[in-house]
């Protein structure tokens, strides 16, 4: 199998005055219309190619791989807790529970052998939905709300 090639495509755009030729503009533009990439059906055609000739290069060595995959897995902390930061009277922190792949977000008031309060669980948000990523996060001065951004599709268009 041979390795695909992304057309050149020349496309000159300015950058502080200095003109600059990108021939792989169209990997992210589609006739000058700002798209997703999962939009524009050229582009997602030469990502499935790309990764279809990865697989297939990478066929022989899939033991290693698997082998590689399951050490360094391994060696990763399943239930970590980072370090608590206290912000007036509470202690906020995260932390990620065995067999879940997103953090907790959570808070406790006074000293840190408080009852832990949850305050937002990636986990649940992430449920059902083919992607997720938490964006900005942050807790209103009065310690009453607190605002995020996620982004649900890949496209890093943040809403909420």
């Amino acid at each position: 199998m041979q390795p695909p090639h992304a057309a050149k495509l020349a496309h000159q755009i300015e950058i502080h005055g200095d003109p600059i030729v990108d021939d792989y503009f169209w990997l992210r533009d589609h006739l000058g219309v700002r798209l997703r990439v999962r939009d524009n059906p050229q582009v997602m055609e030469y990502l499935k190619a790309e990764n279809d000739y990865t697989e297939q290069v990478l066929q022989p060595h899939a033991e290693l791989r698997e082998s590689l995959f399951q050490e360094l897995k391994a060696r990763v902390k399943e239930d970590d807790l980072s370090v608590p930061v206290k912000k007036d009277g509470y202690y906020y922190y995260s932390r990620v529970a065995v067999g879940k792949q997103y953090a907790i977000h959570c808070r406790k008031l006074g000293d840190l052998n408080s009852p832990e309060e949850i305050i937002l669980d990636e986990n649940q948000l992430a449920e059902g939905k083919p992607y997720f990523q938490l964006g900005t996060f942050s807790i209103s001065p009065n310690h009453q709300l607190l605002a995020y951004a996620e982004d649900t599709d890949g496209s890093e268009t943040y809403t909420r």
